[in-house]
């Protein structure tokens, strides 16, 4: 693979304890989104899906985590928008990524997480280029490439997370990194 350029960025989620800032506060965050109708129905425009009080354990690869609302992106364009309208409101949020990566606690969070979802159209190859998005998973990506007789990413095989949470931290084995495959970054 001569060039992988990754689609939205996201990074780990570093979780604030409800009990250092107080639930009144993860209350006050959680209900003016829930209340606010017309924000819920722009992101439901934007192919998004509000989700109030998830399980963050369902989302985290230990099985841990707190009560949080959480927004599913399946169009990563809606990102810029998205954040632009929850920093009108002055509603703290996070990215989340494959939640490979992360120890949340299991008490209520105070932010909203965006999870960029994976889809079918992860992938783009022109050619020896490989244009993945980041909420692409790094094992599909390194098989979704195997198949297409694109090597370079075998080093990477079983390697846990998305494309973007390997990217932020630079993952890969004790030769390899994905900061070697990368030749661009597209925000």
């Amino acid at each position: 693979i001569r060039d992988v350029a990754v689609t939205g960025v996201q990074t780990c989620a570093l979780p604030i304890s409800a009990r250092a800032r107080g639930c009144e506060e993860v209350i006050a965050v959680s209900k003016s989104l829930q209340a606010d109708k017309e924000f819920q129905r722009q992101i439901a425009d934007w192919r998004a899906e509000y989700k109030p009080g998830e399980r963050l354990a369902d989302y985290a690869s230990l099985g841990v985590g707190g009560a949080a609302d959480i927004i599913v992106l399946r169009d990563h364009a809606a990102l810029e928008p998205l954040v632009a309208g929850l920093r009108e409101r002055g509603i703290e949020w996070r990215l989340l990524g494959g939640g490979t990566n992360i120890l949340p606690v299991d008490e209520p969070f105070e932010r909203v997480f965006l999870h960029l979802a994976p889809g079918i159209n992860d992938w783009q190859i022109d050619g020896r280029n490989v244009r993945v998005s980041a909420a692409a998973s790094l094992g599909r990506t390194v098989m979704h490439c195997a198949k297409h007789s694109l090597g370079g990413m075998e080093g990477l095989s079983g390697v846990p997370g998305s494309v973007g949470g390997a990217l932020r931290m630079n993952a890969g084995r004790s030769e390899e990194h994905t900061s070697e495959l990368q030749s661009r970054l597209h925000l």
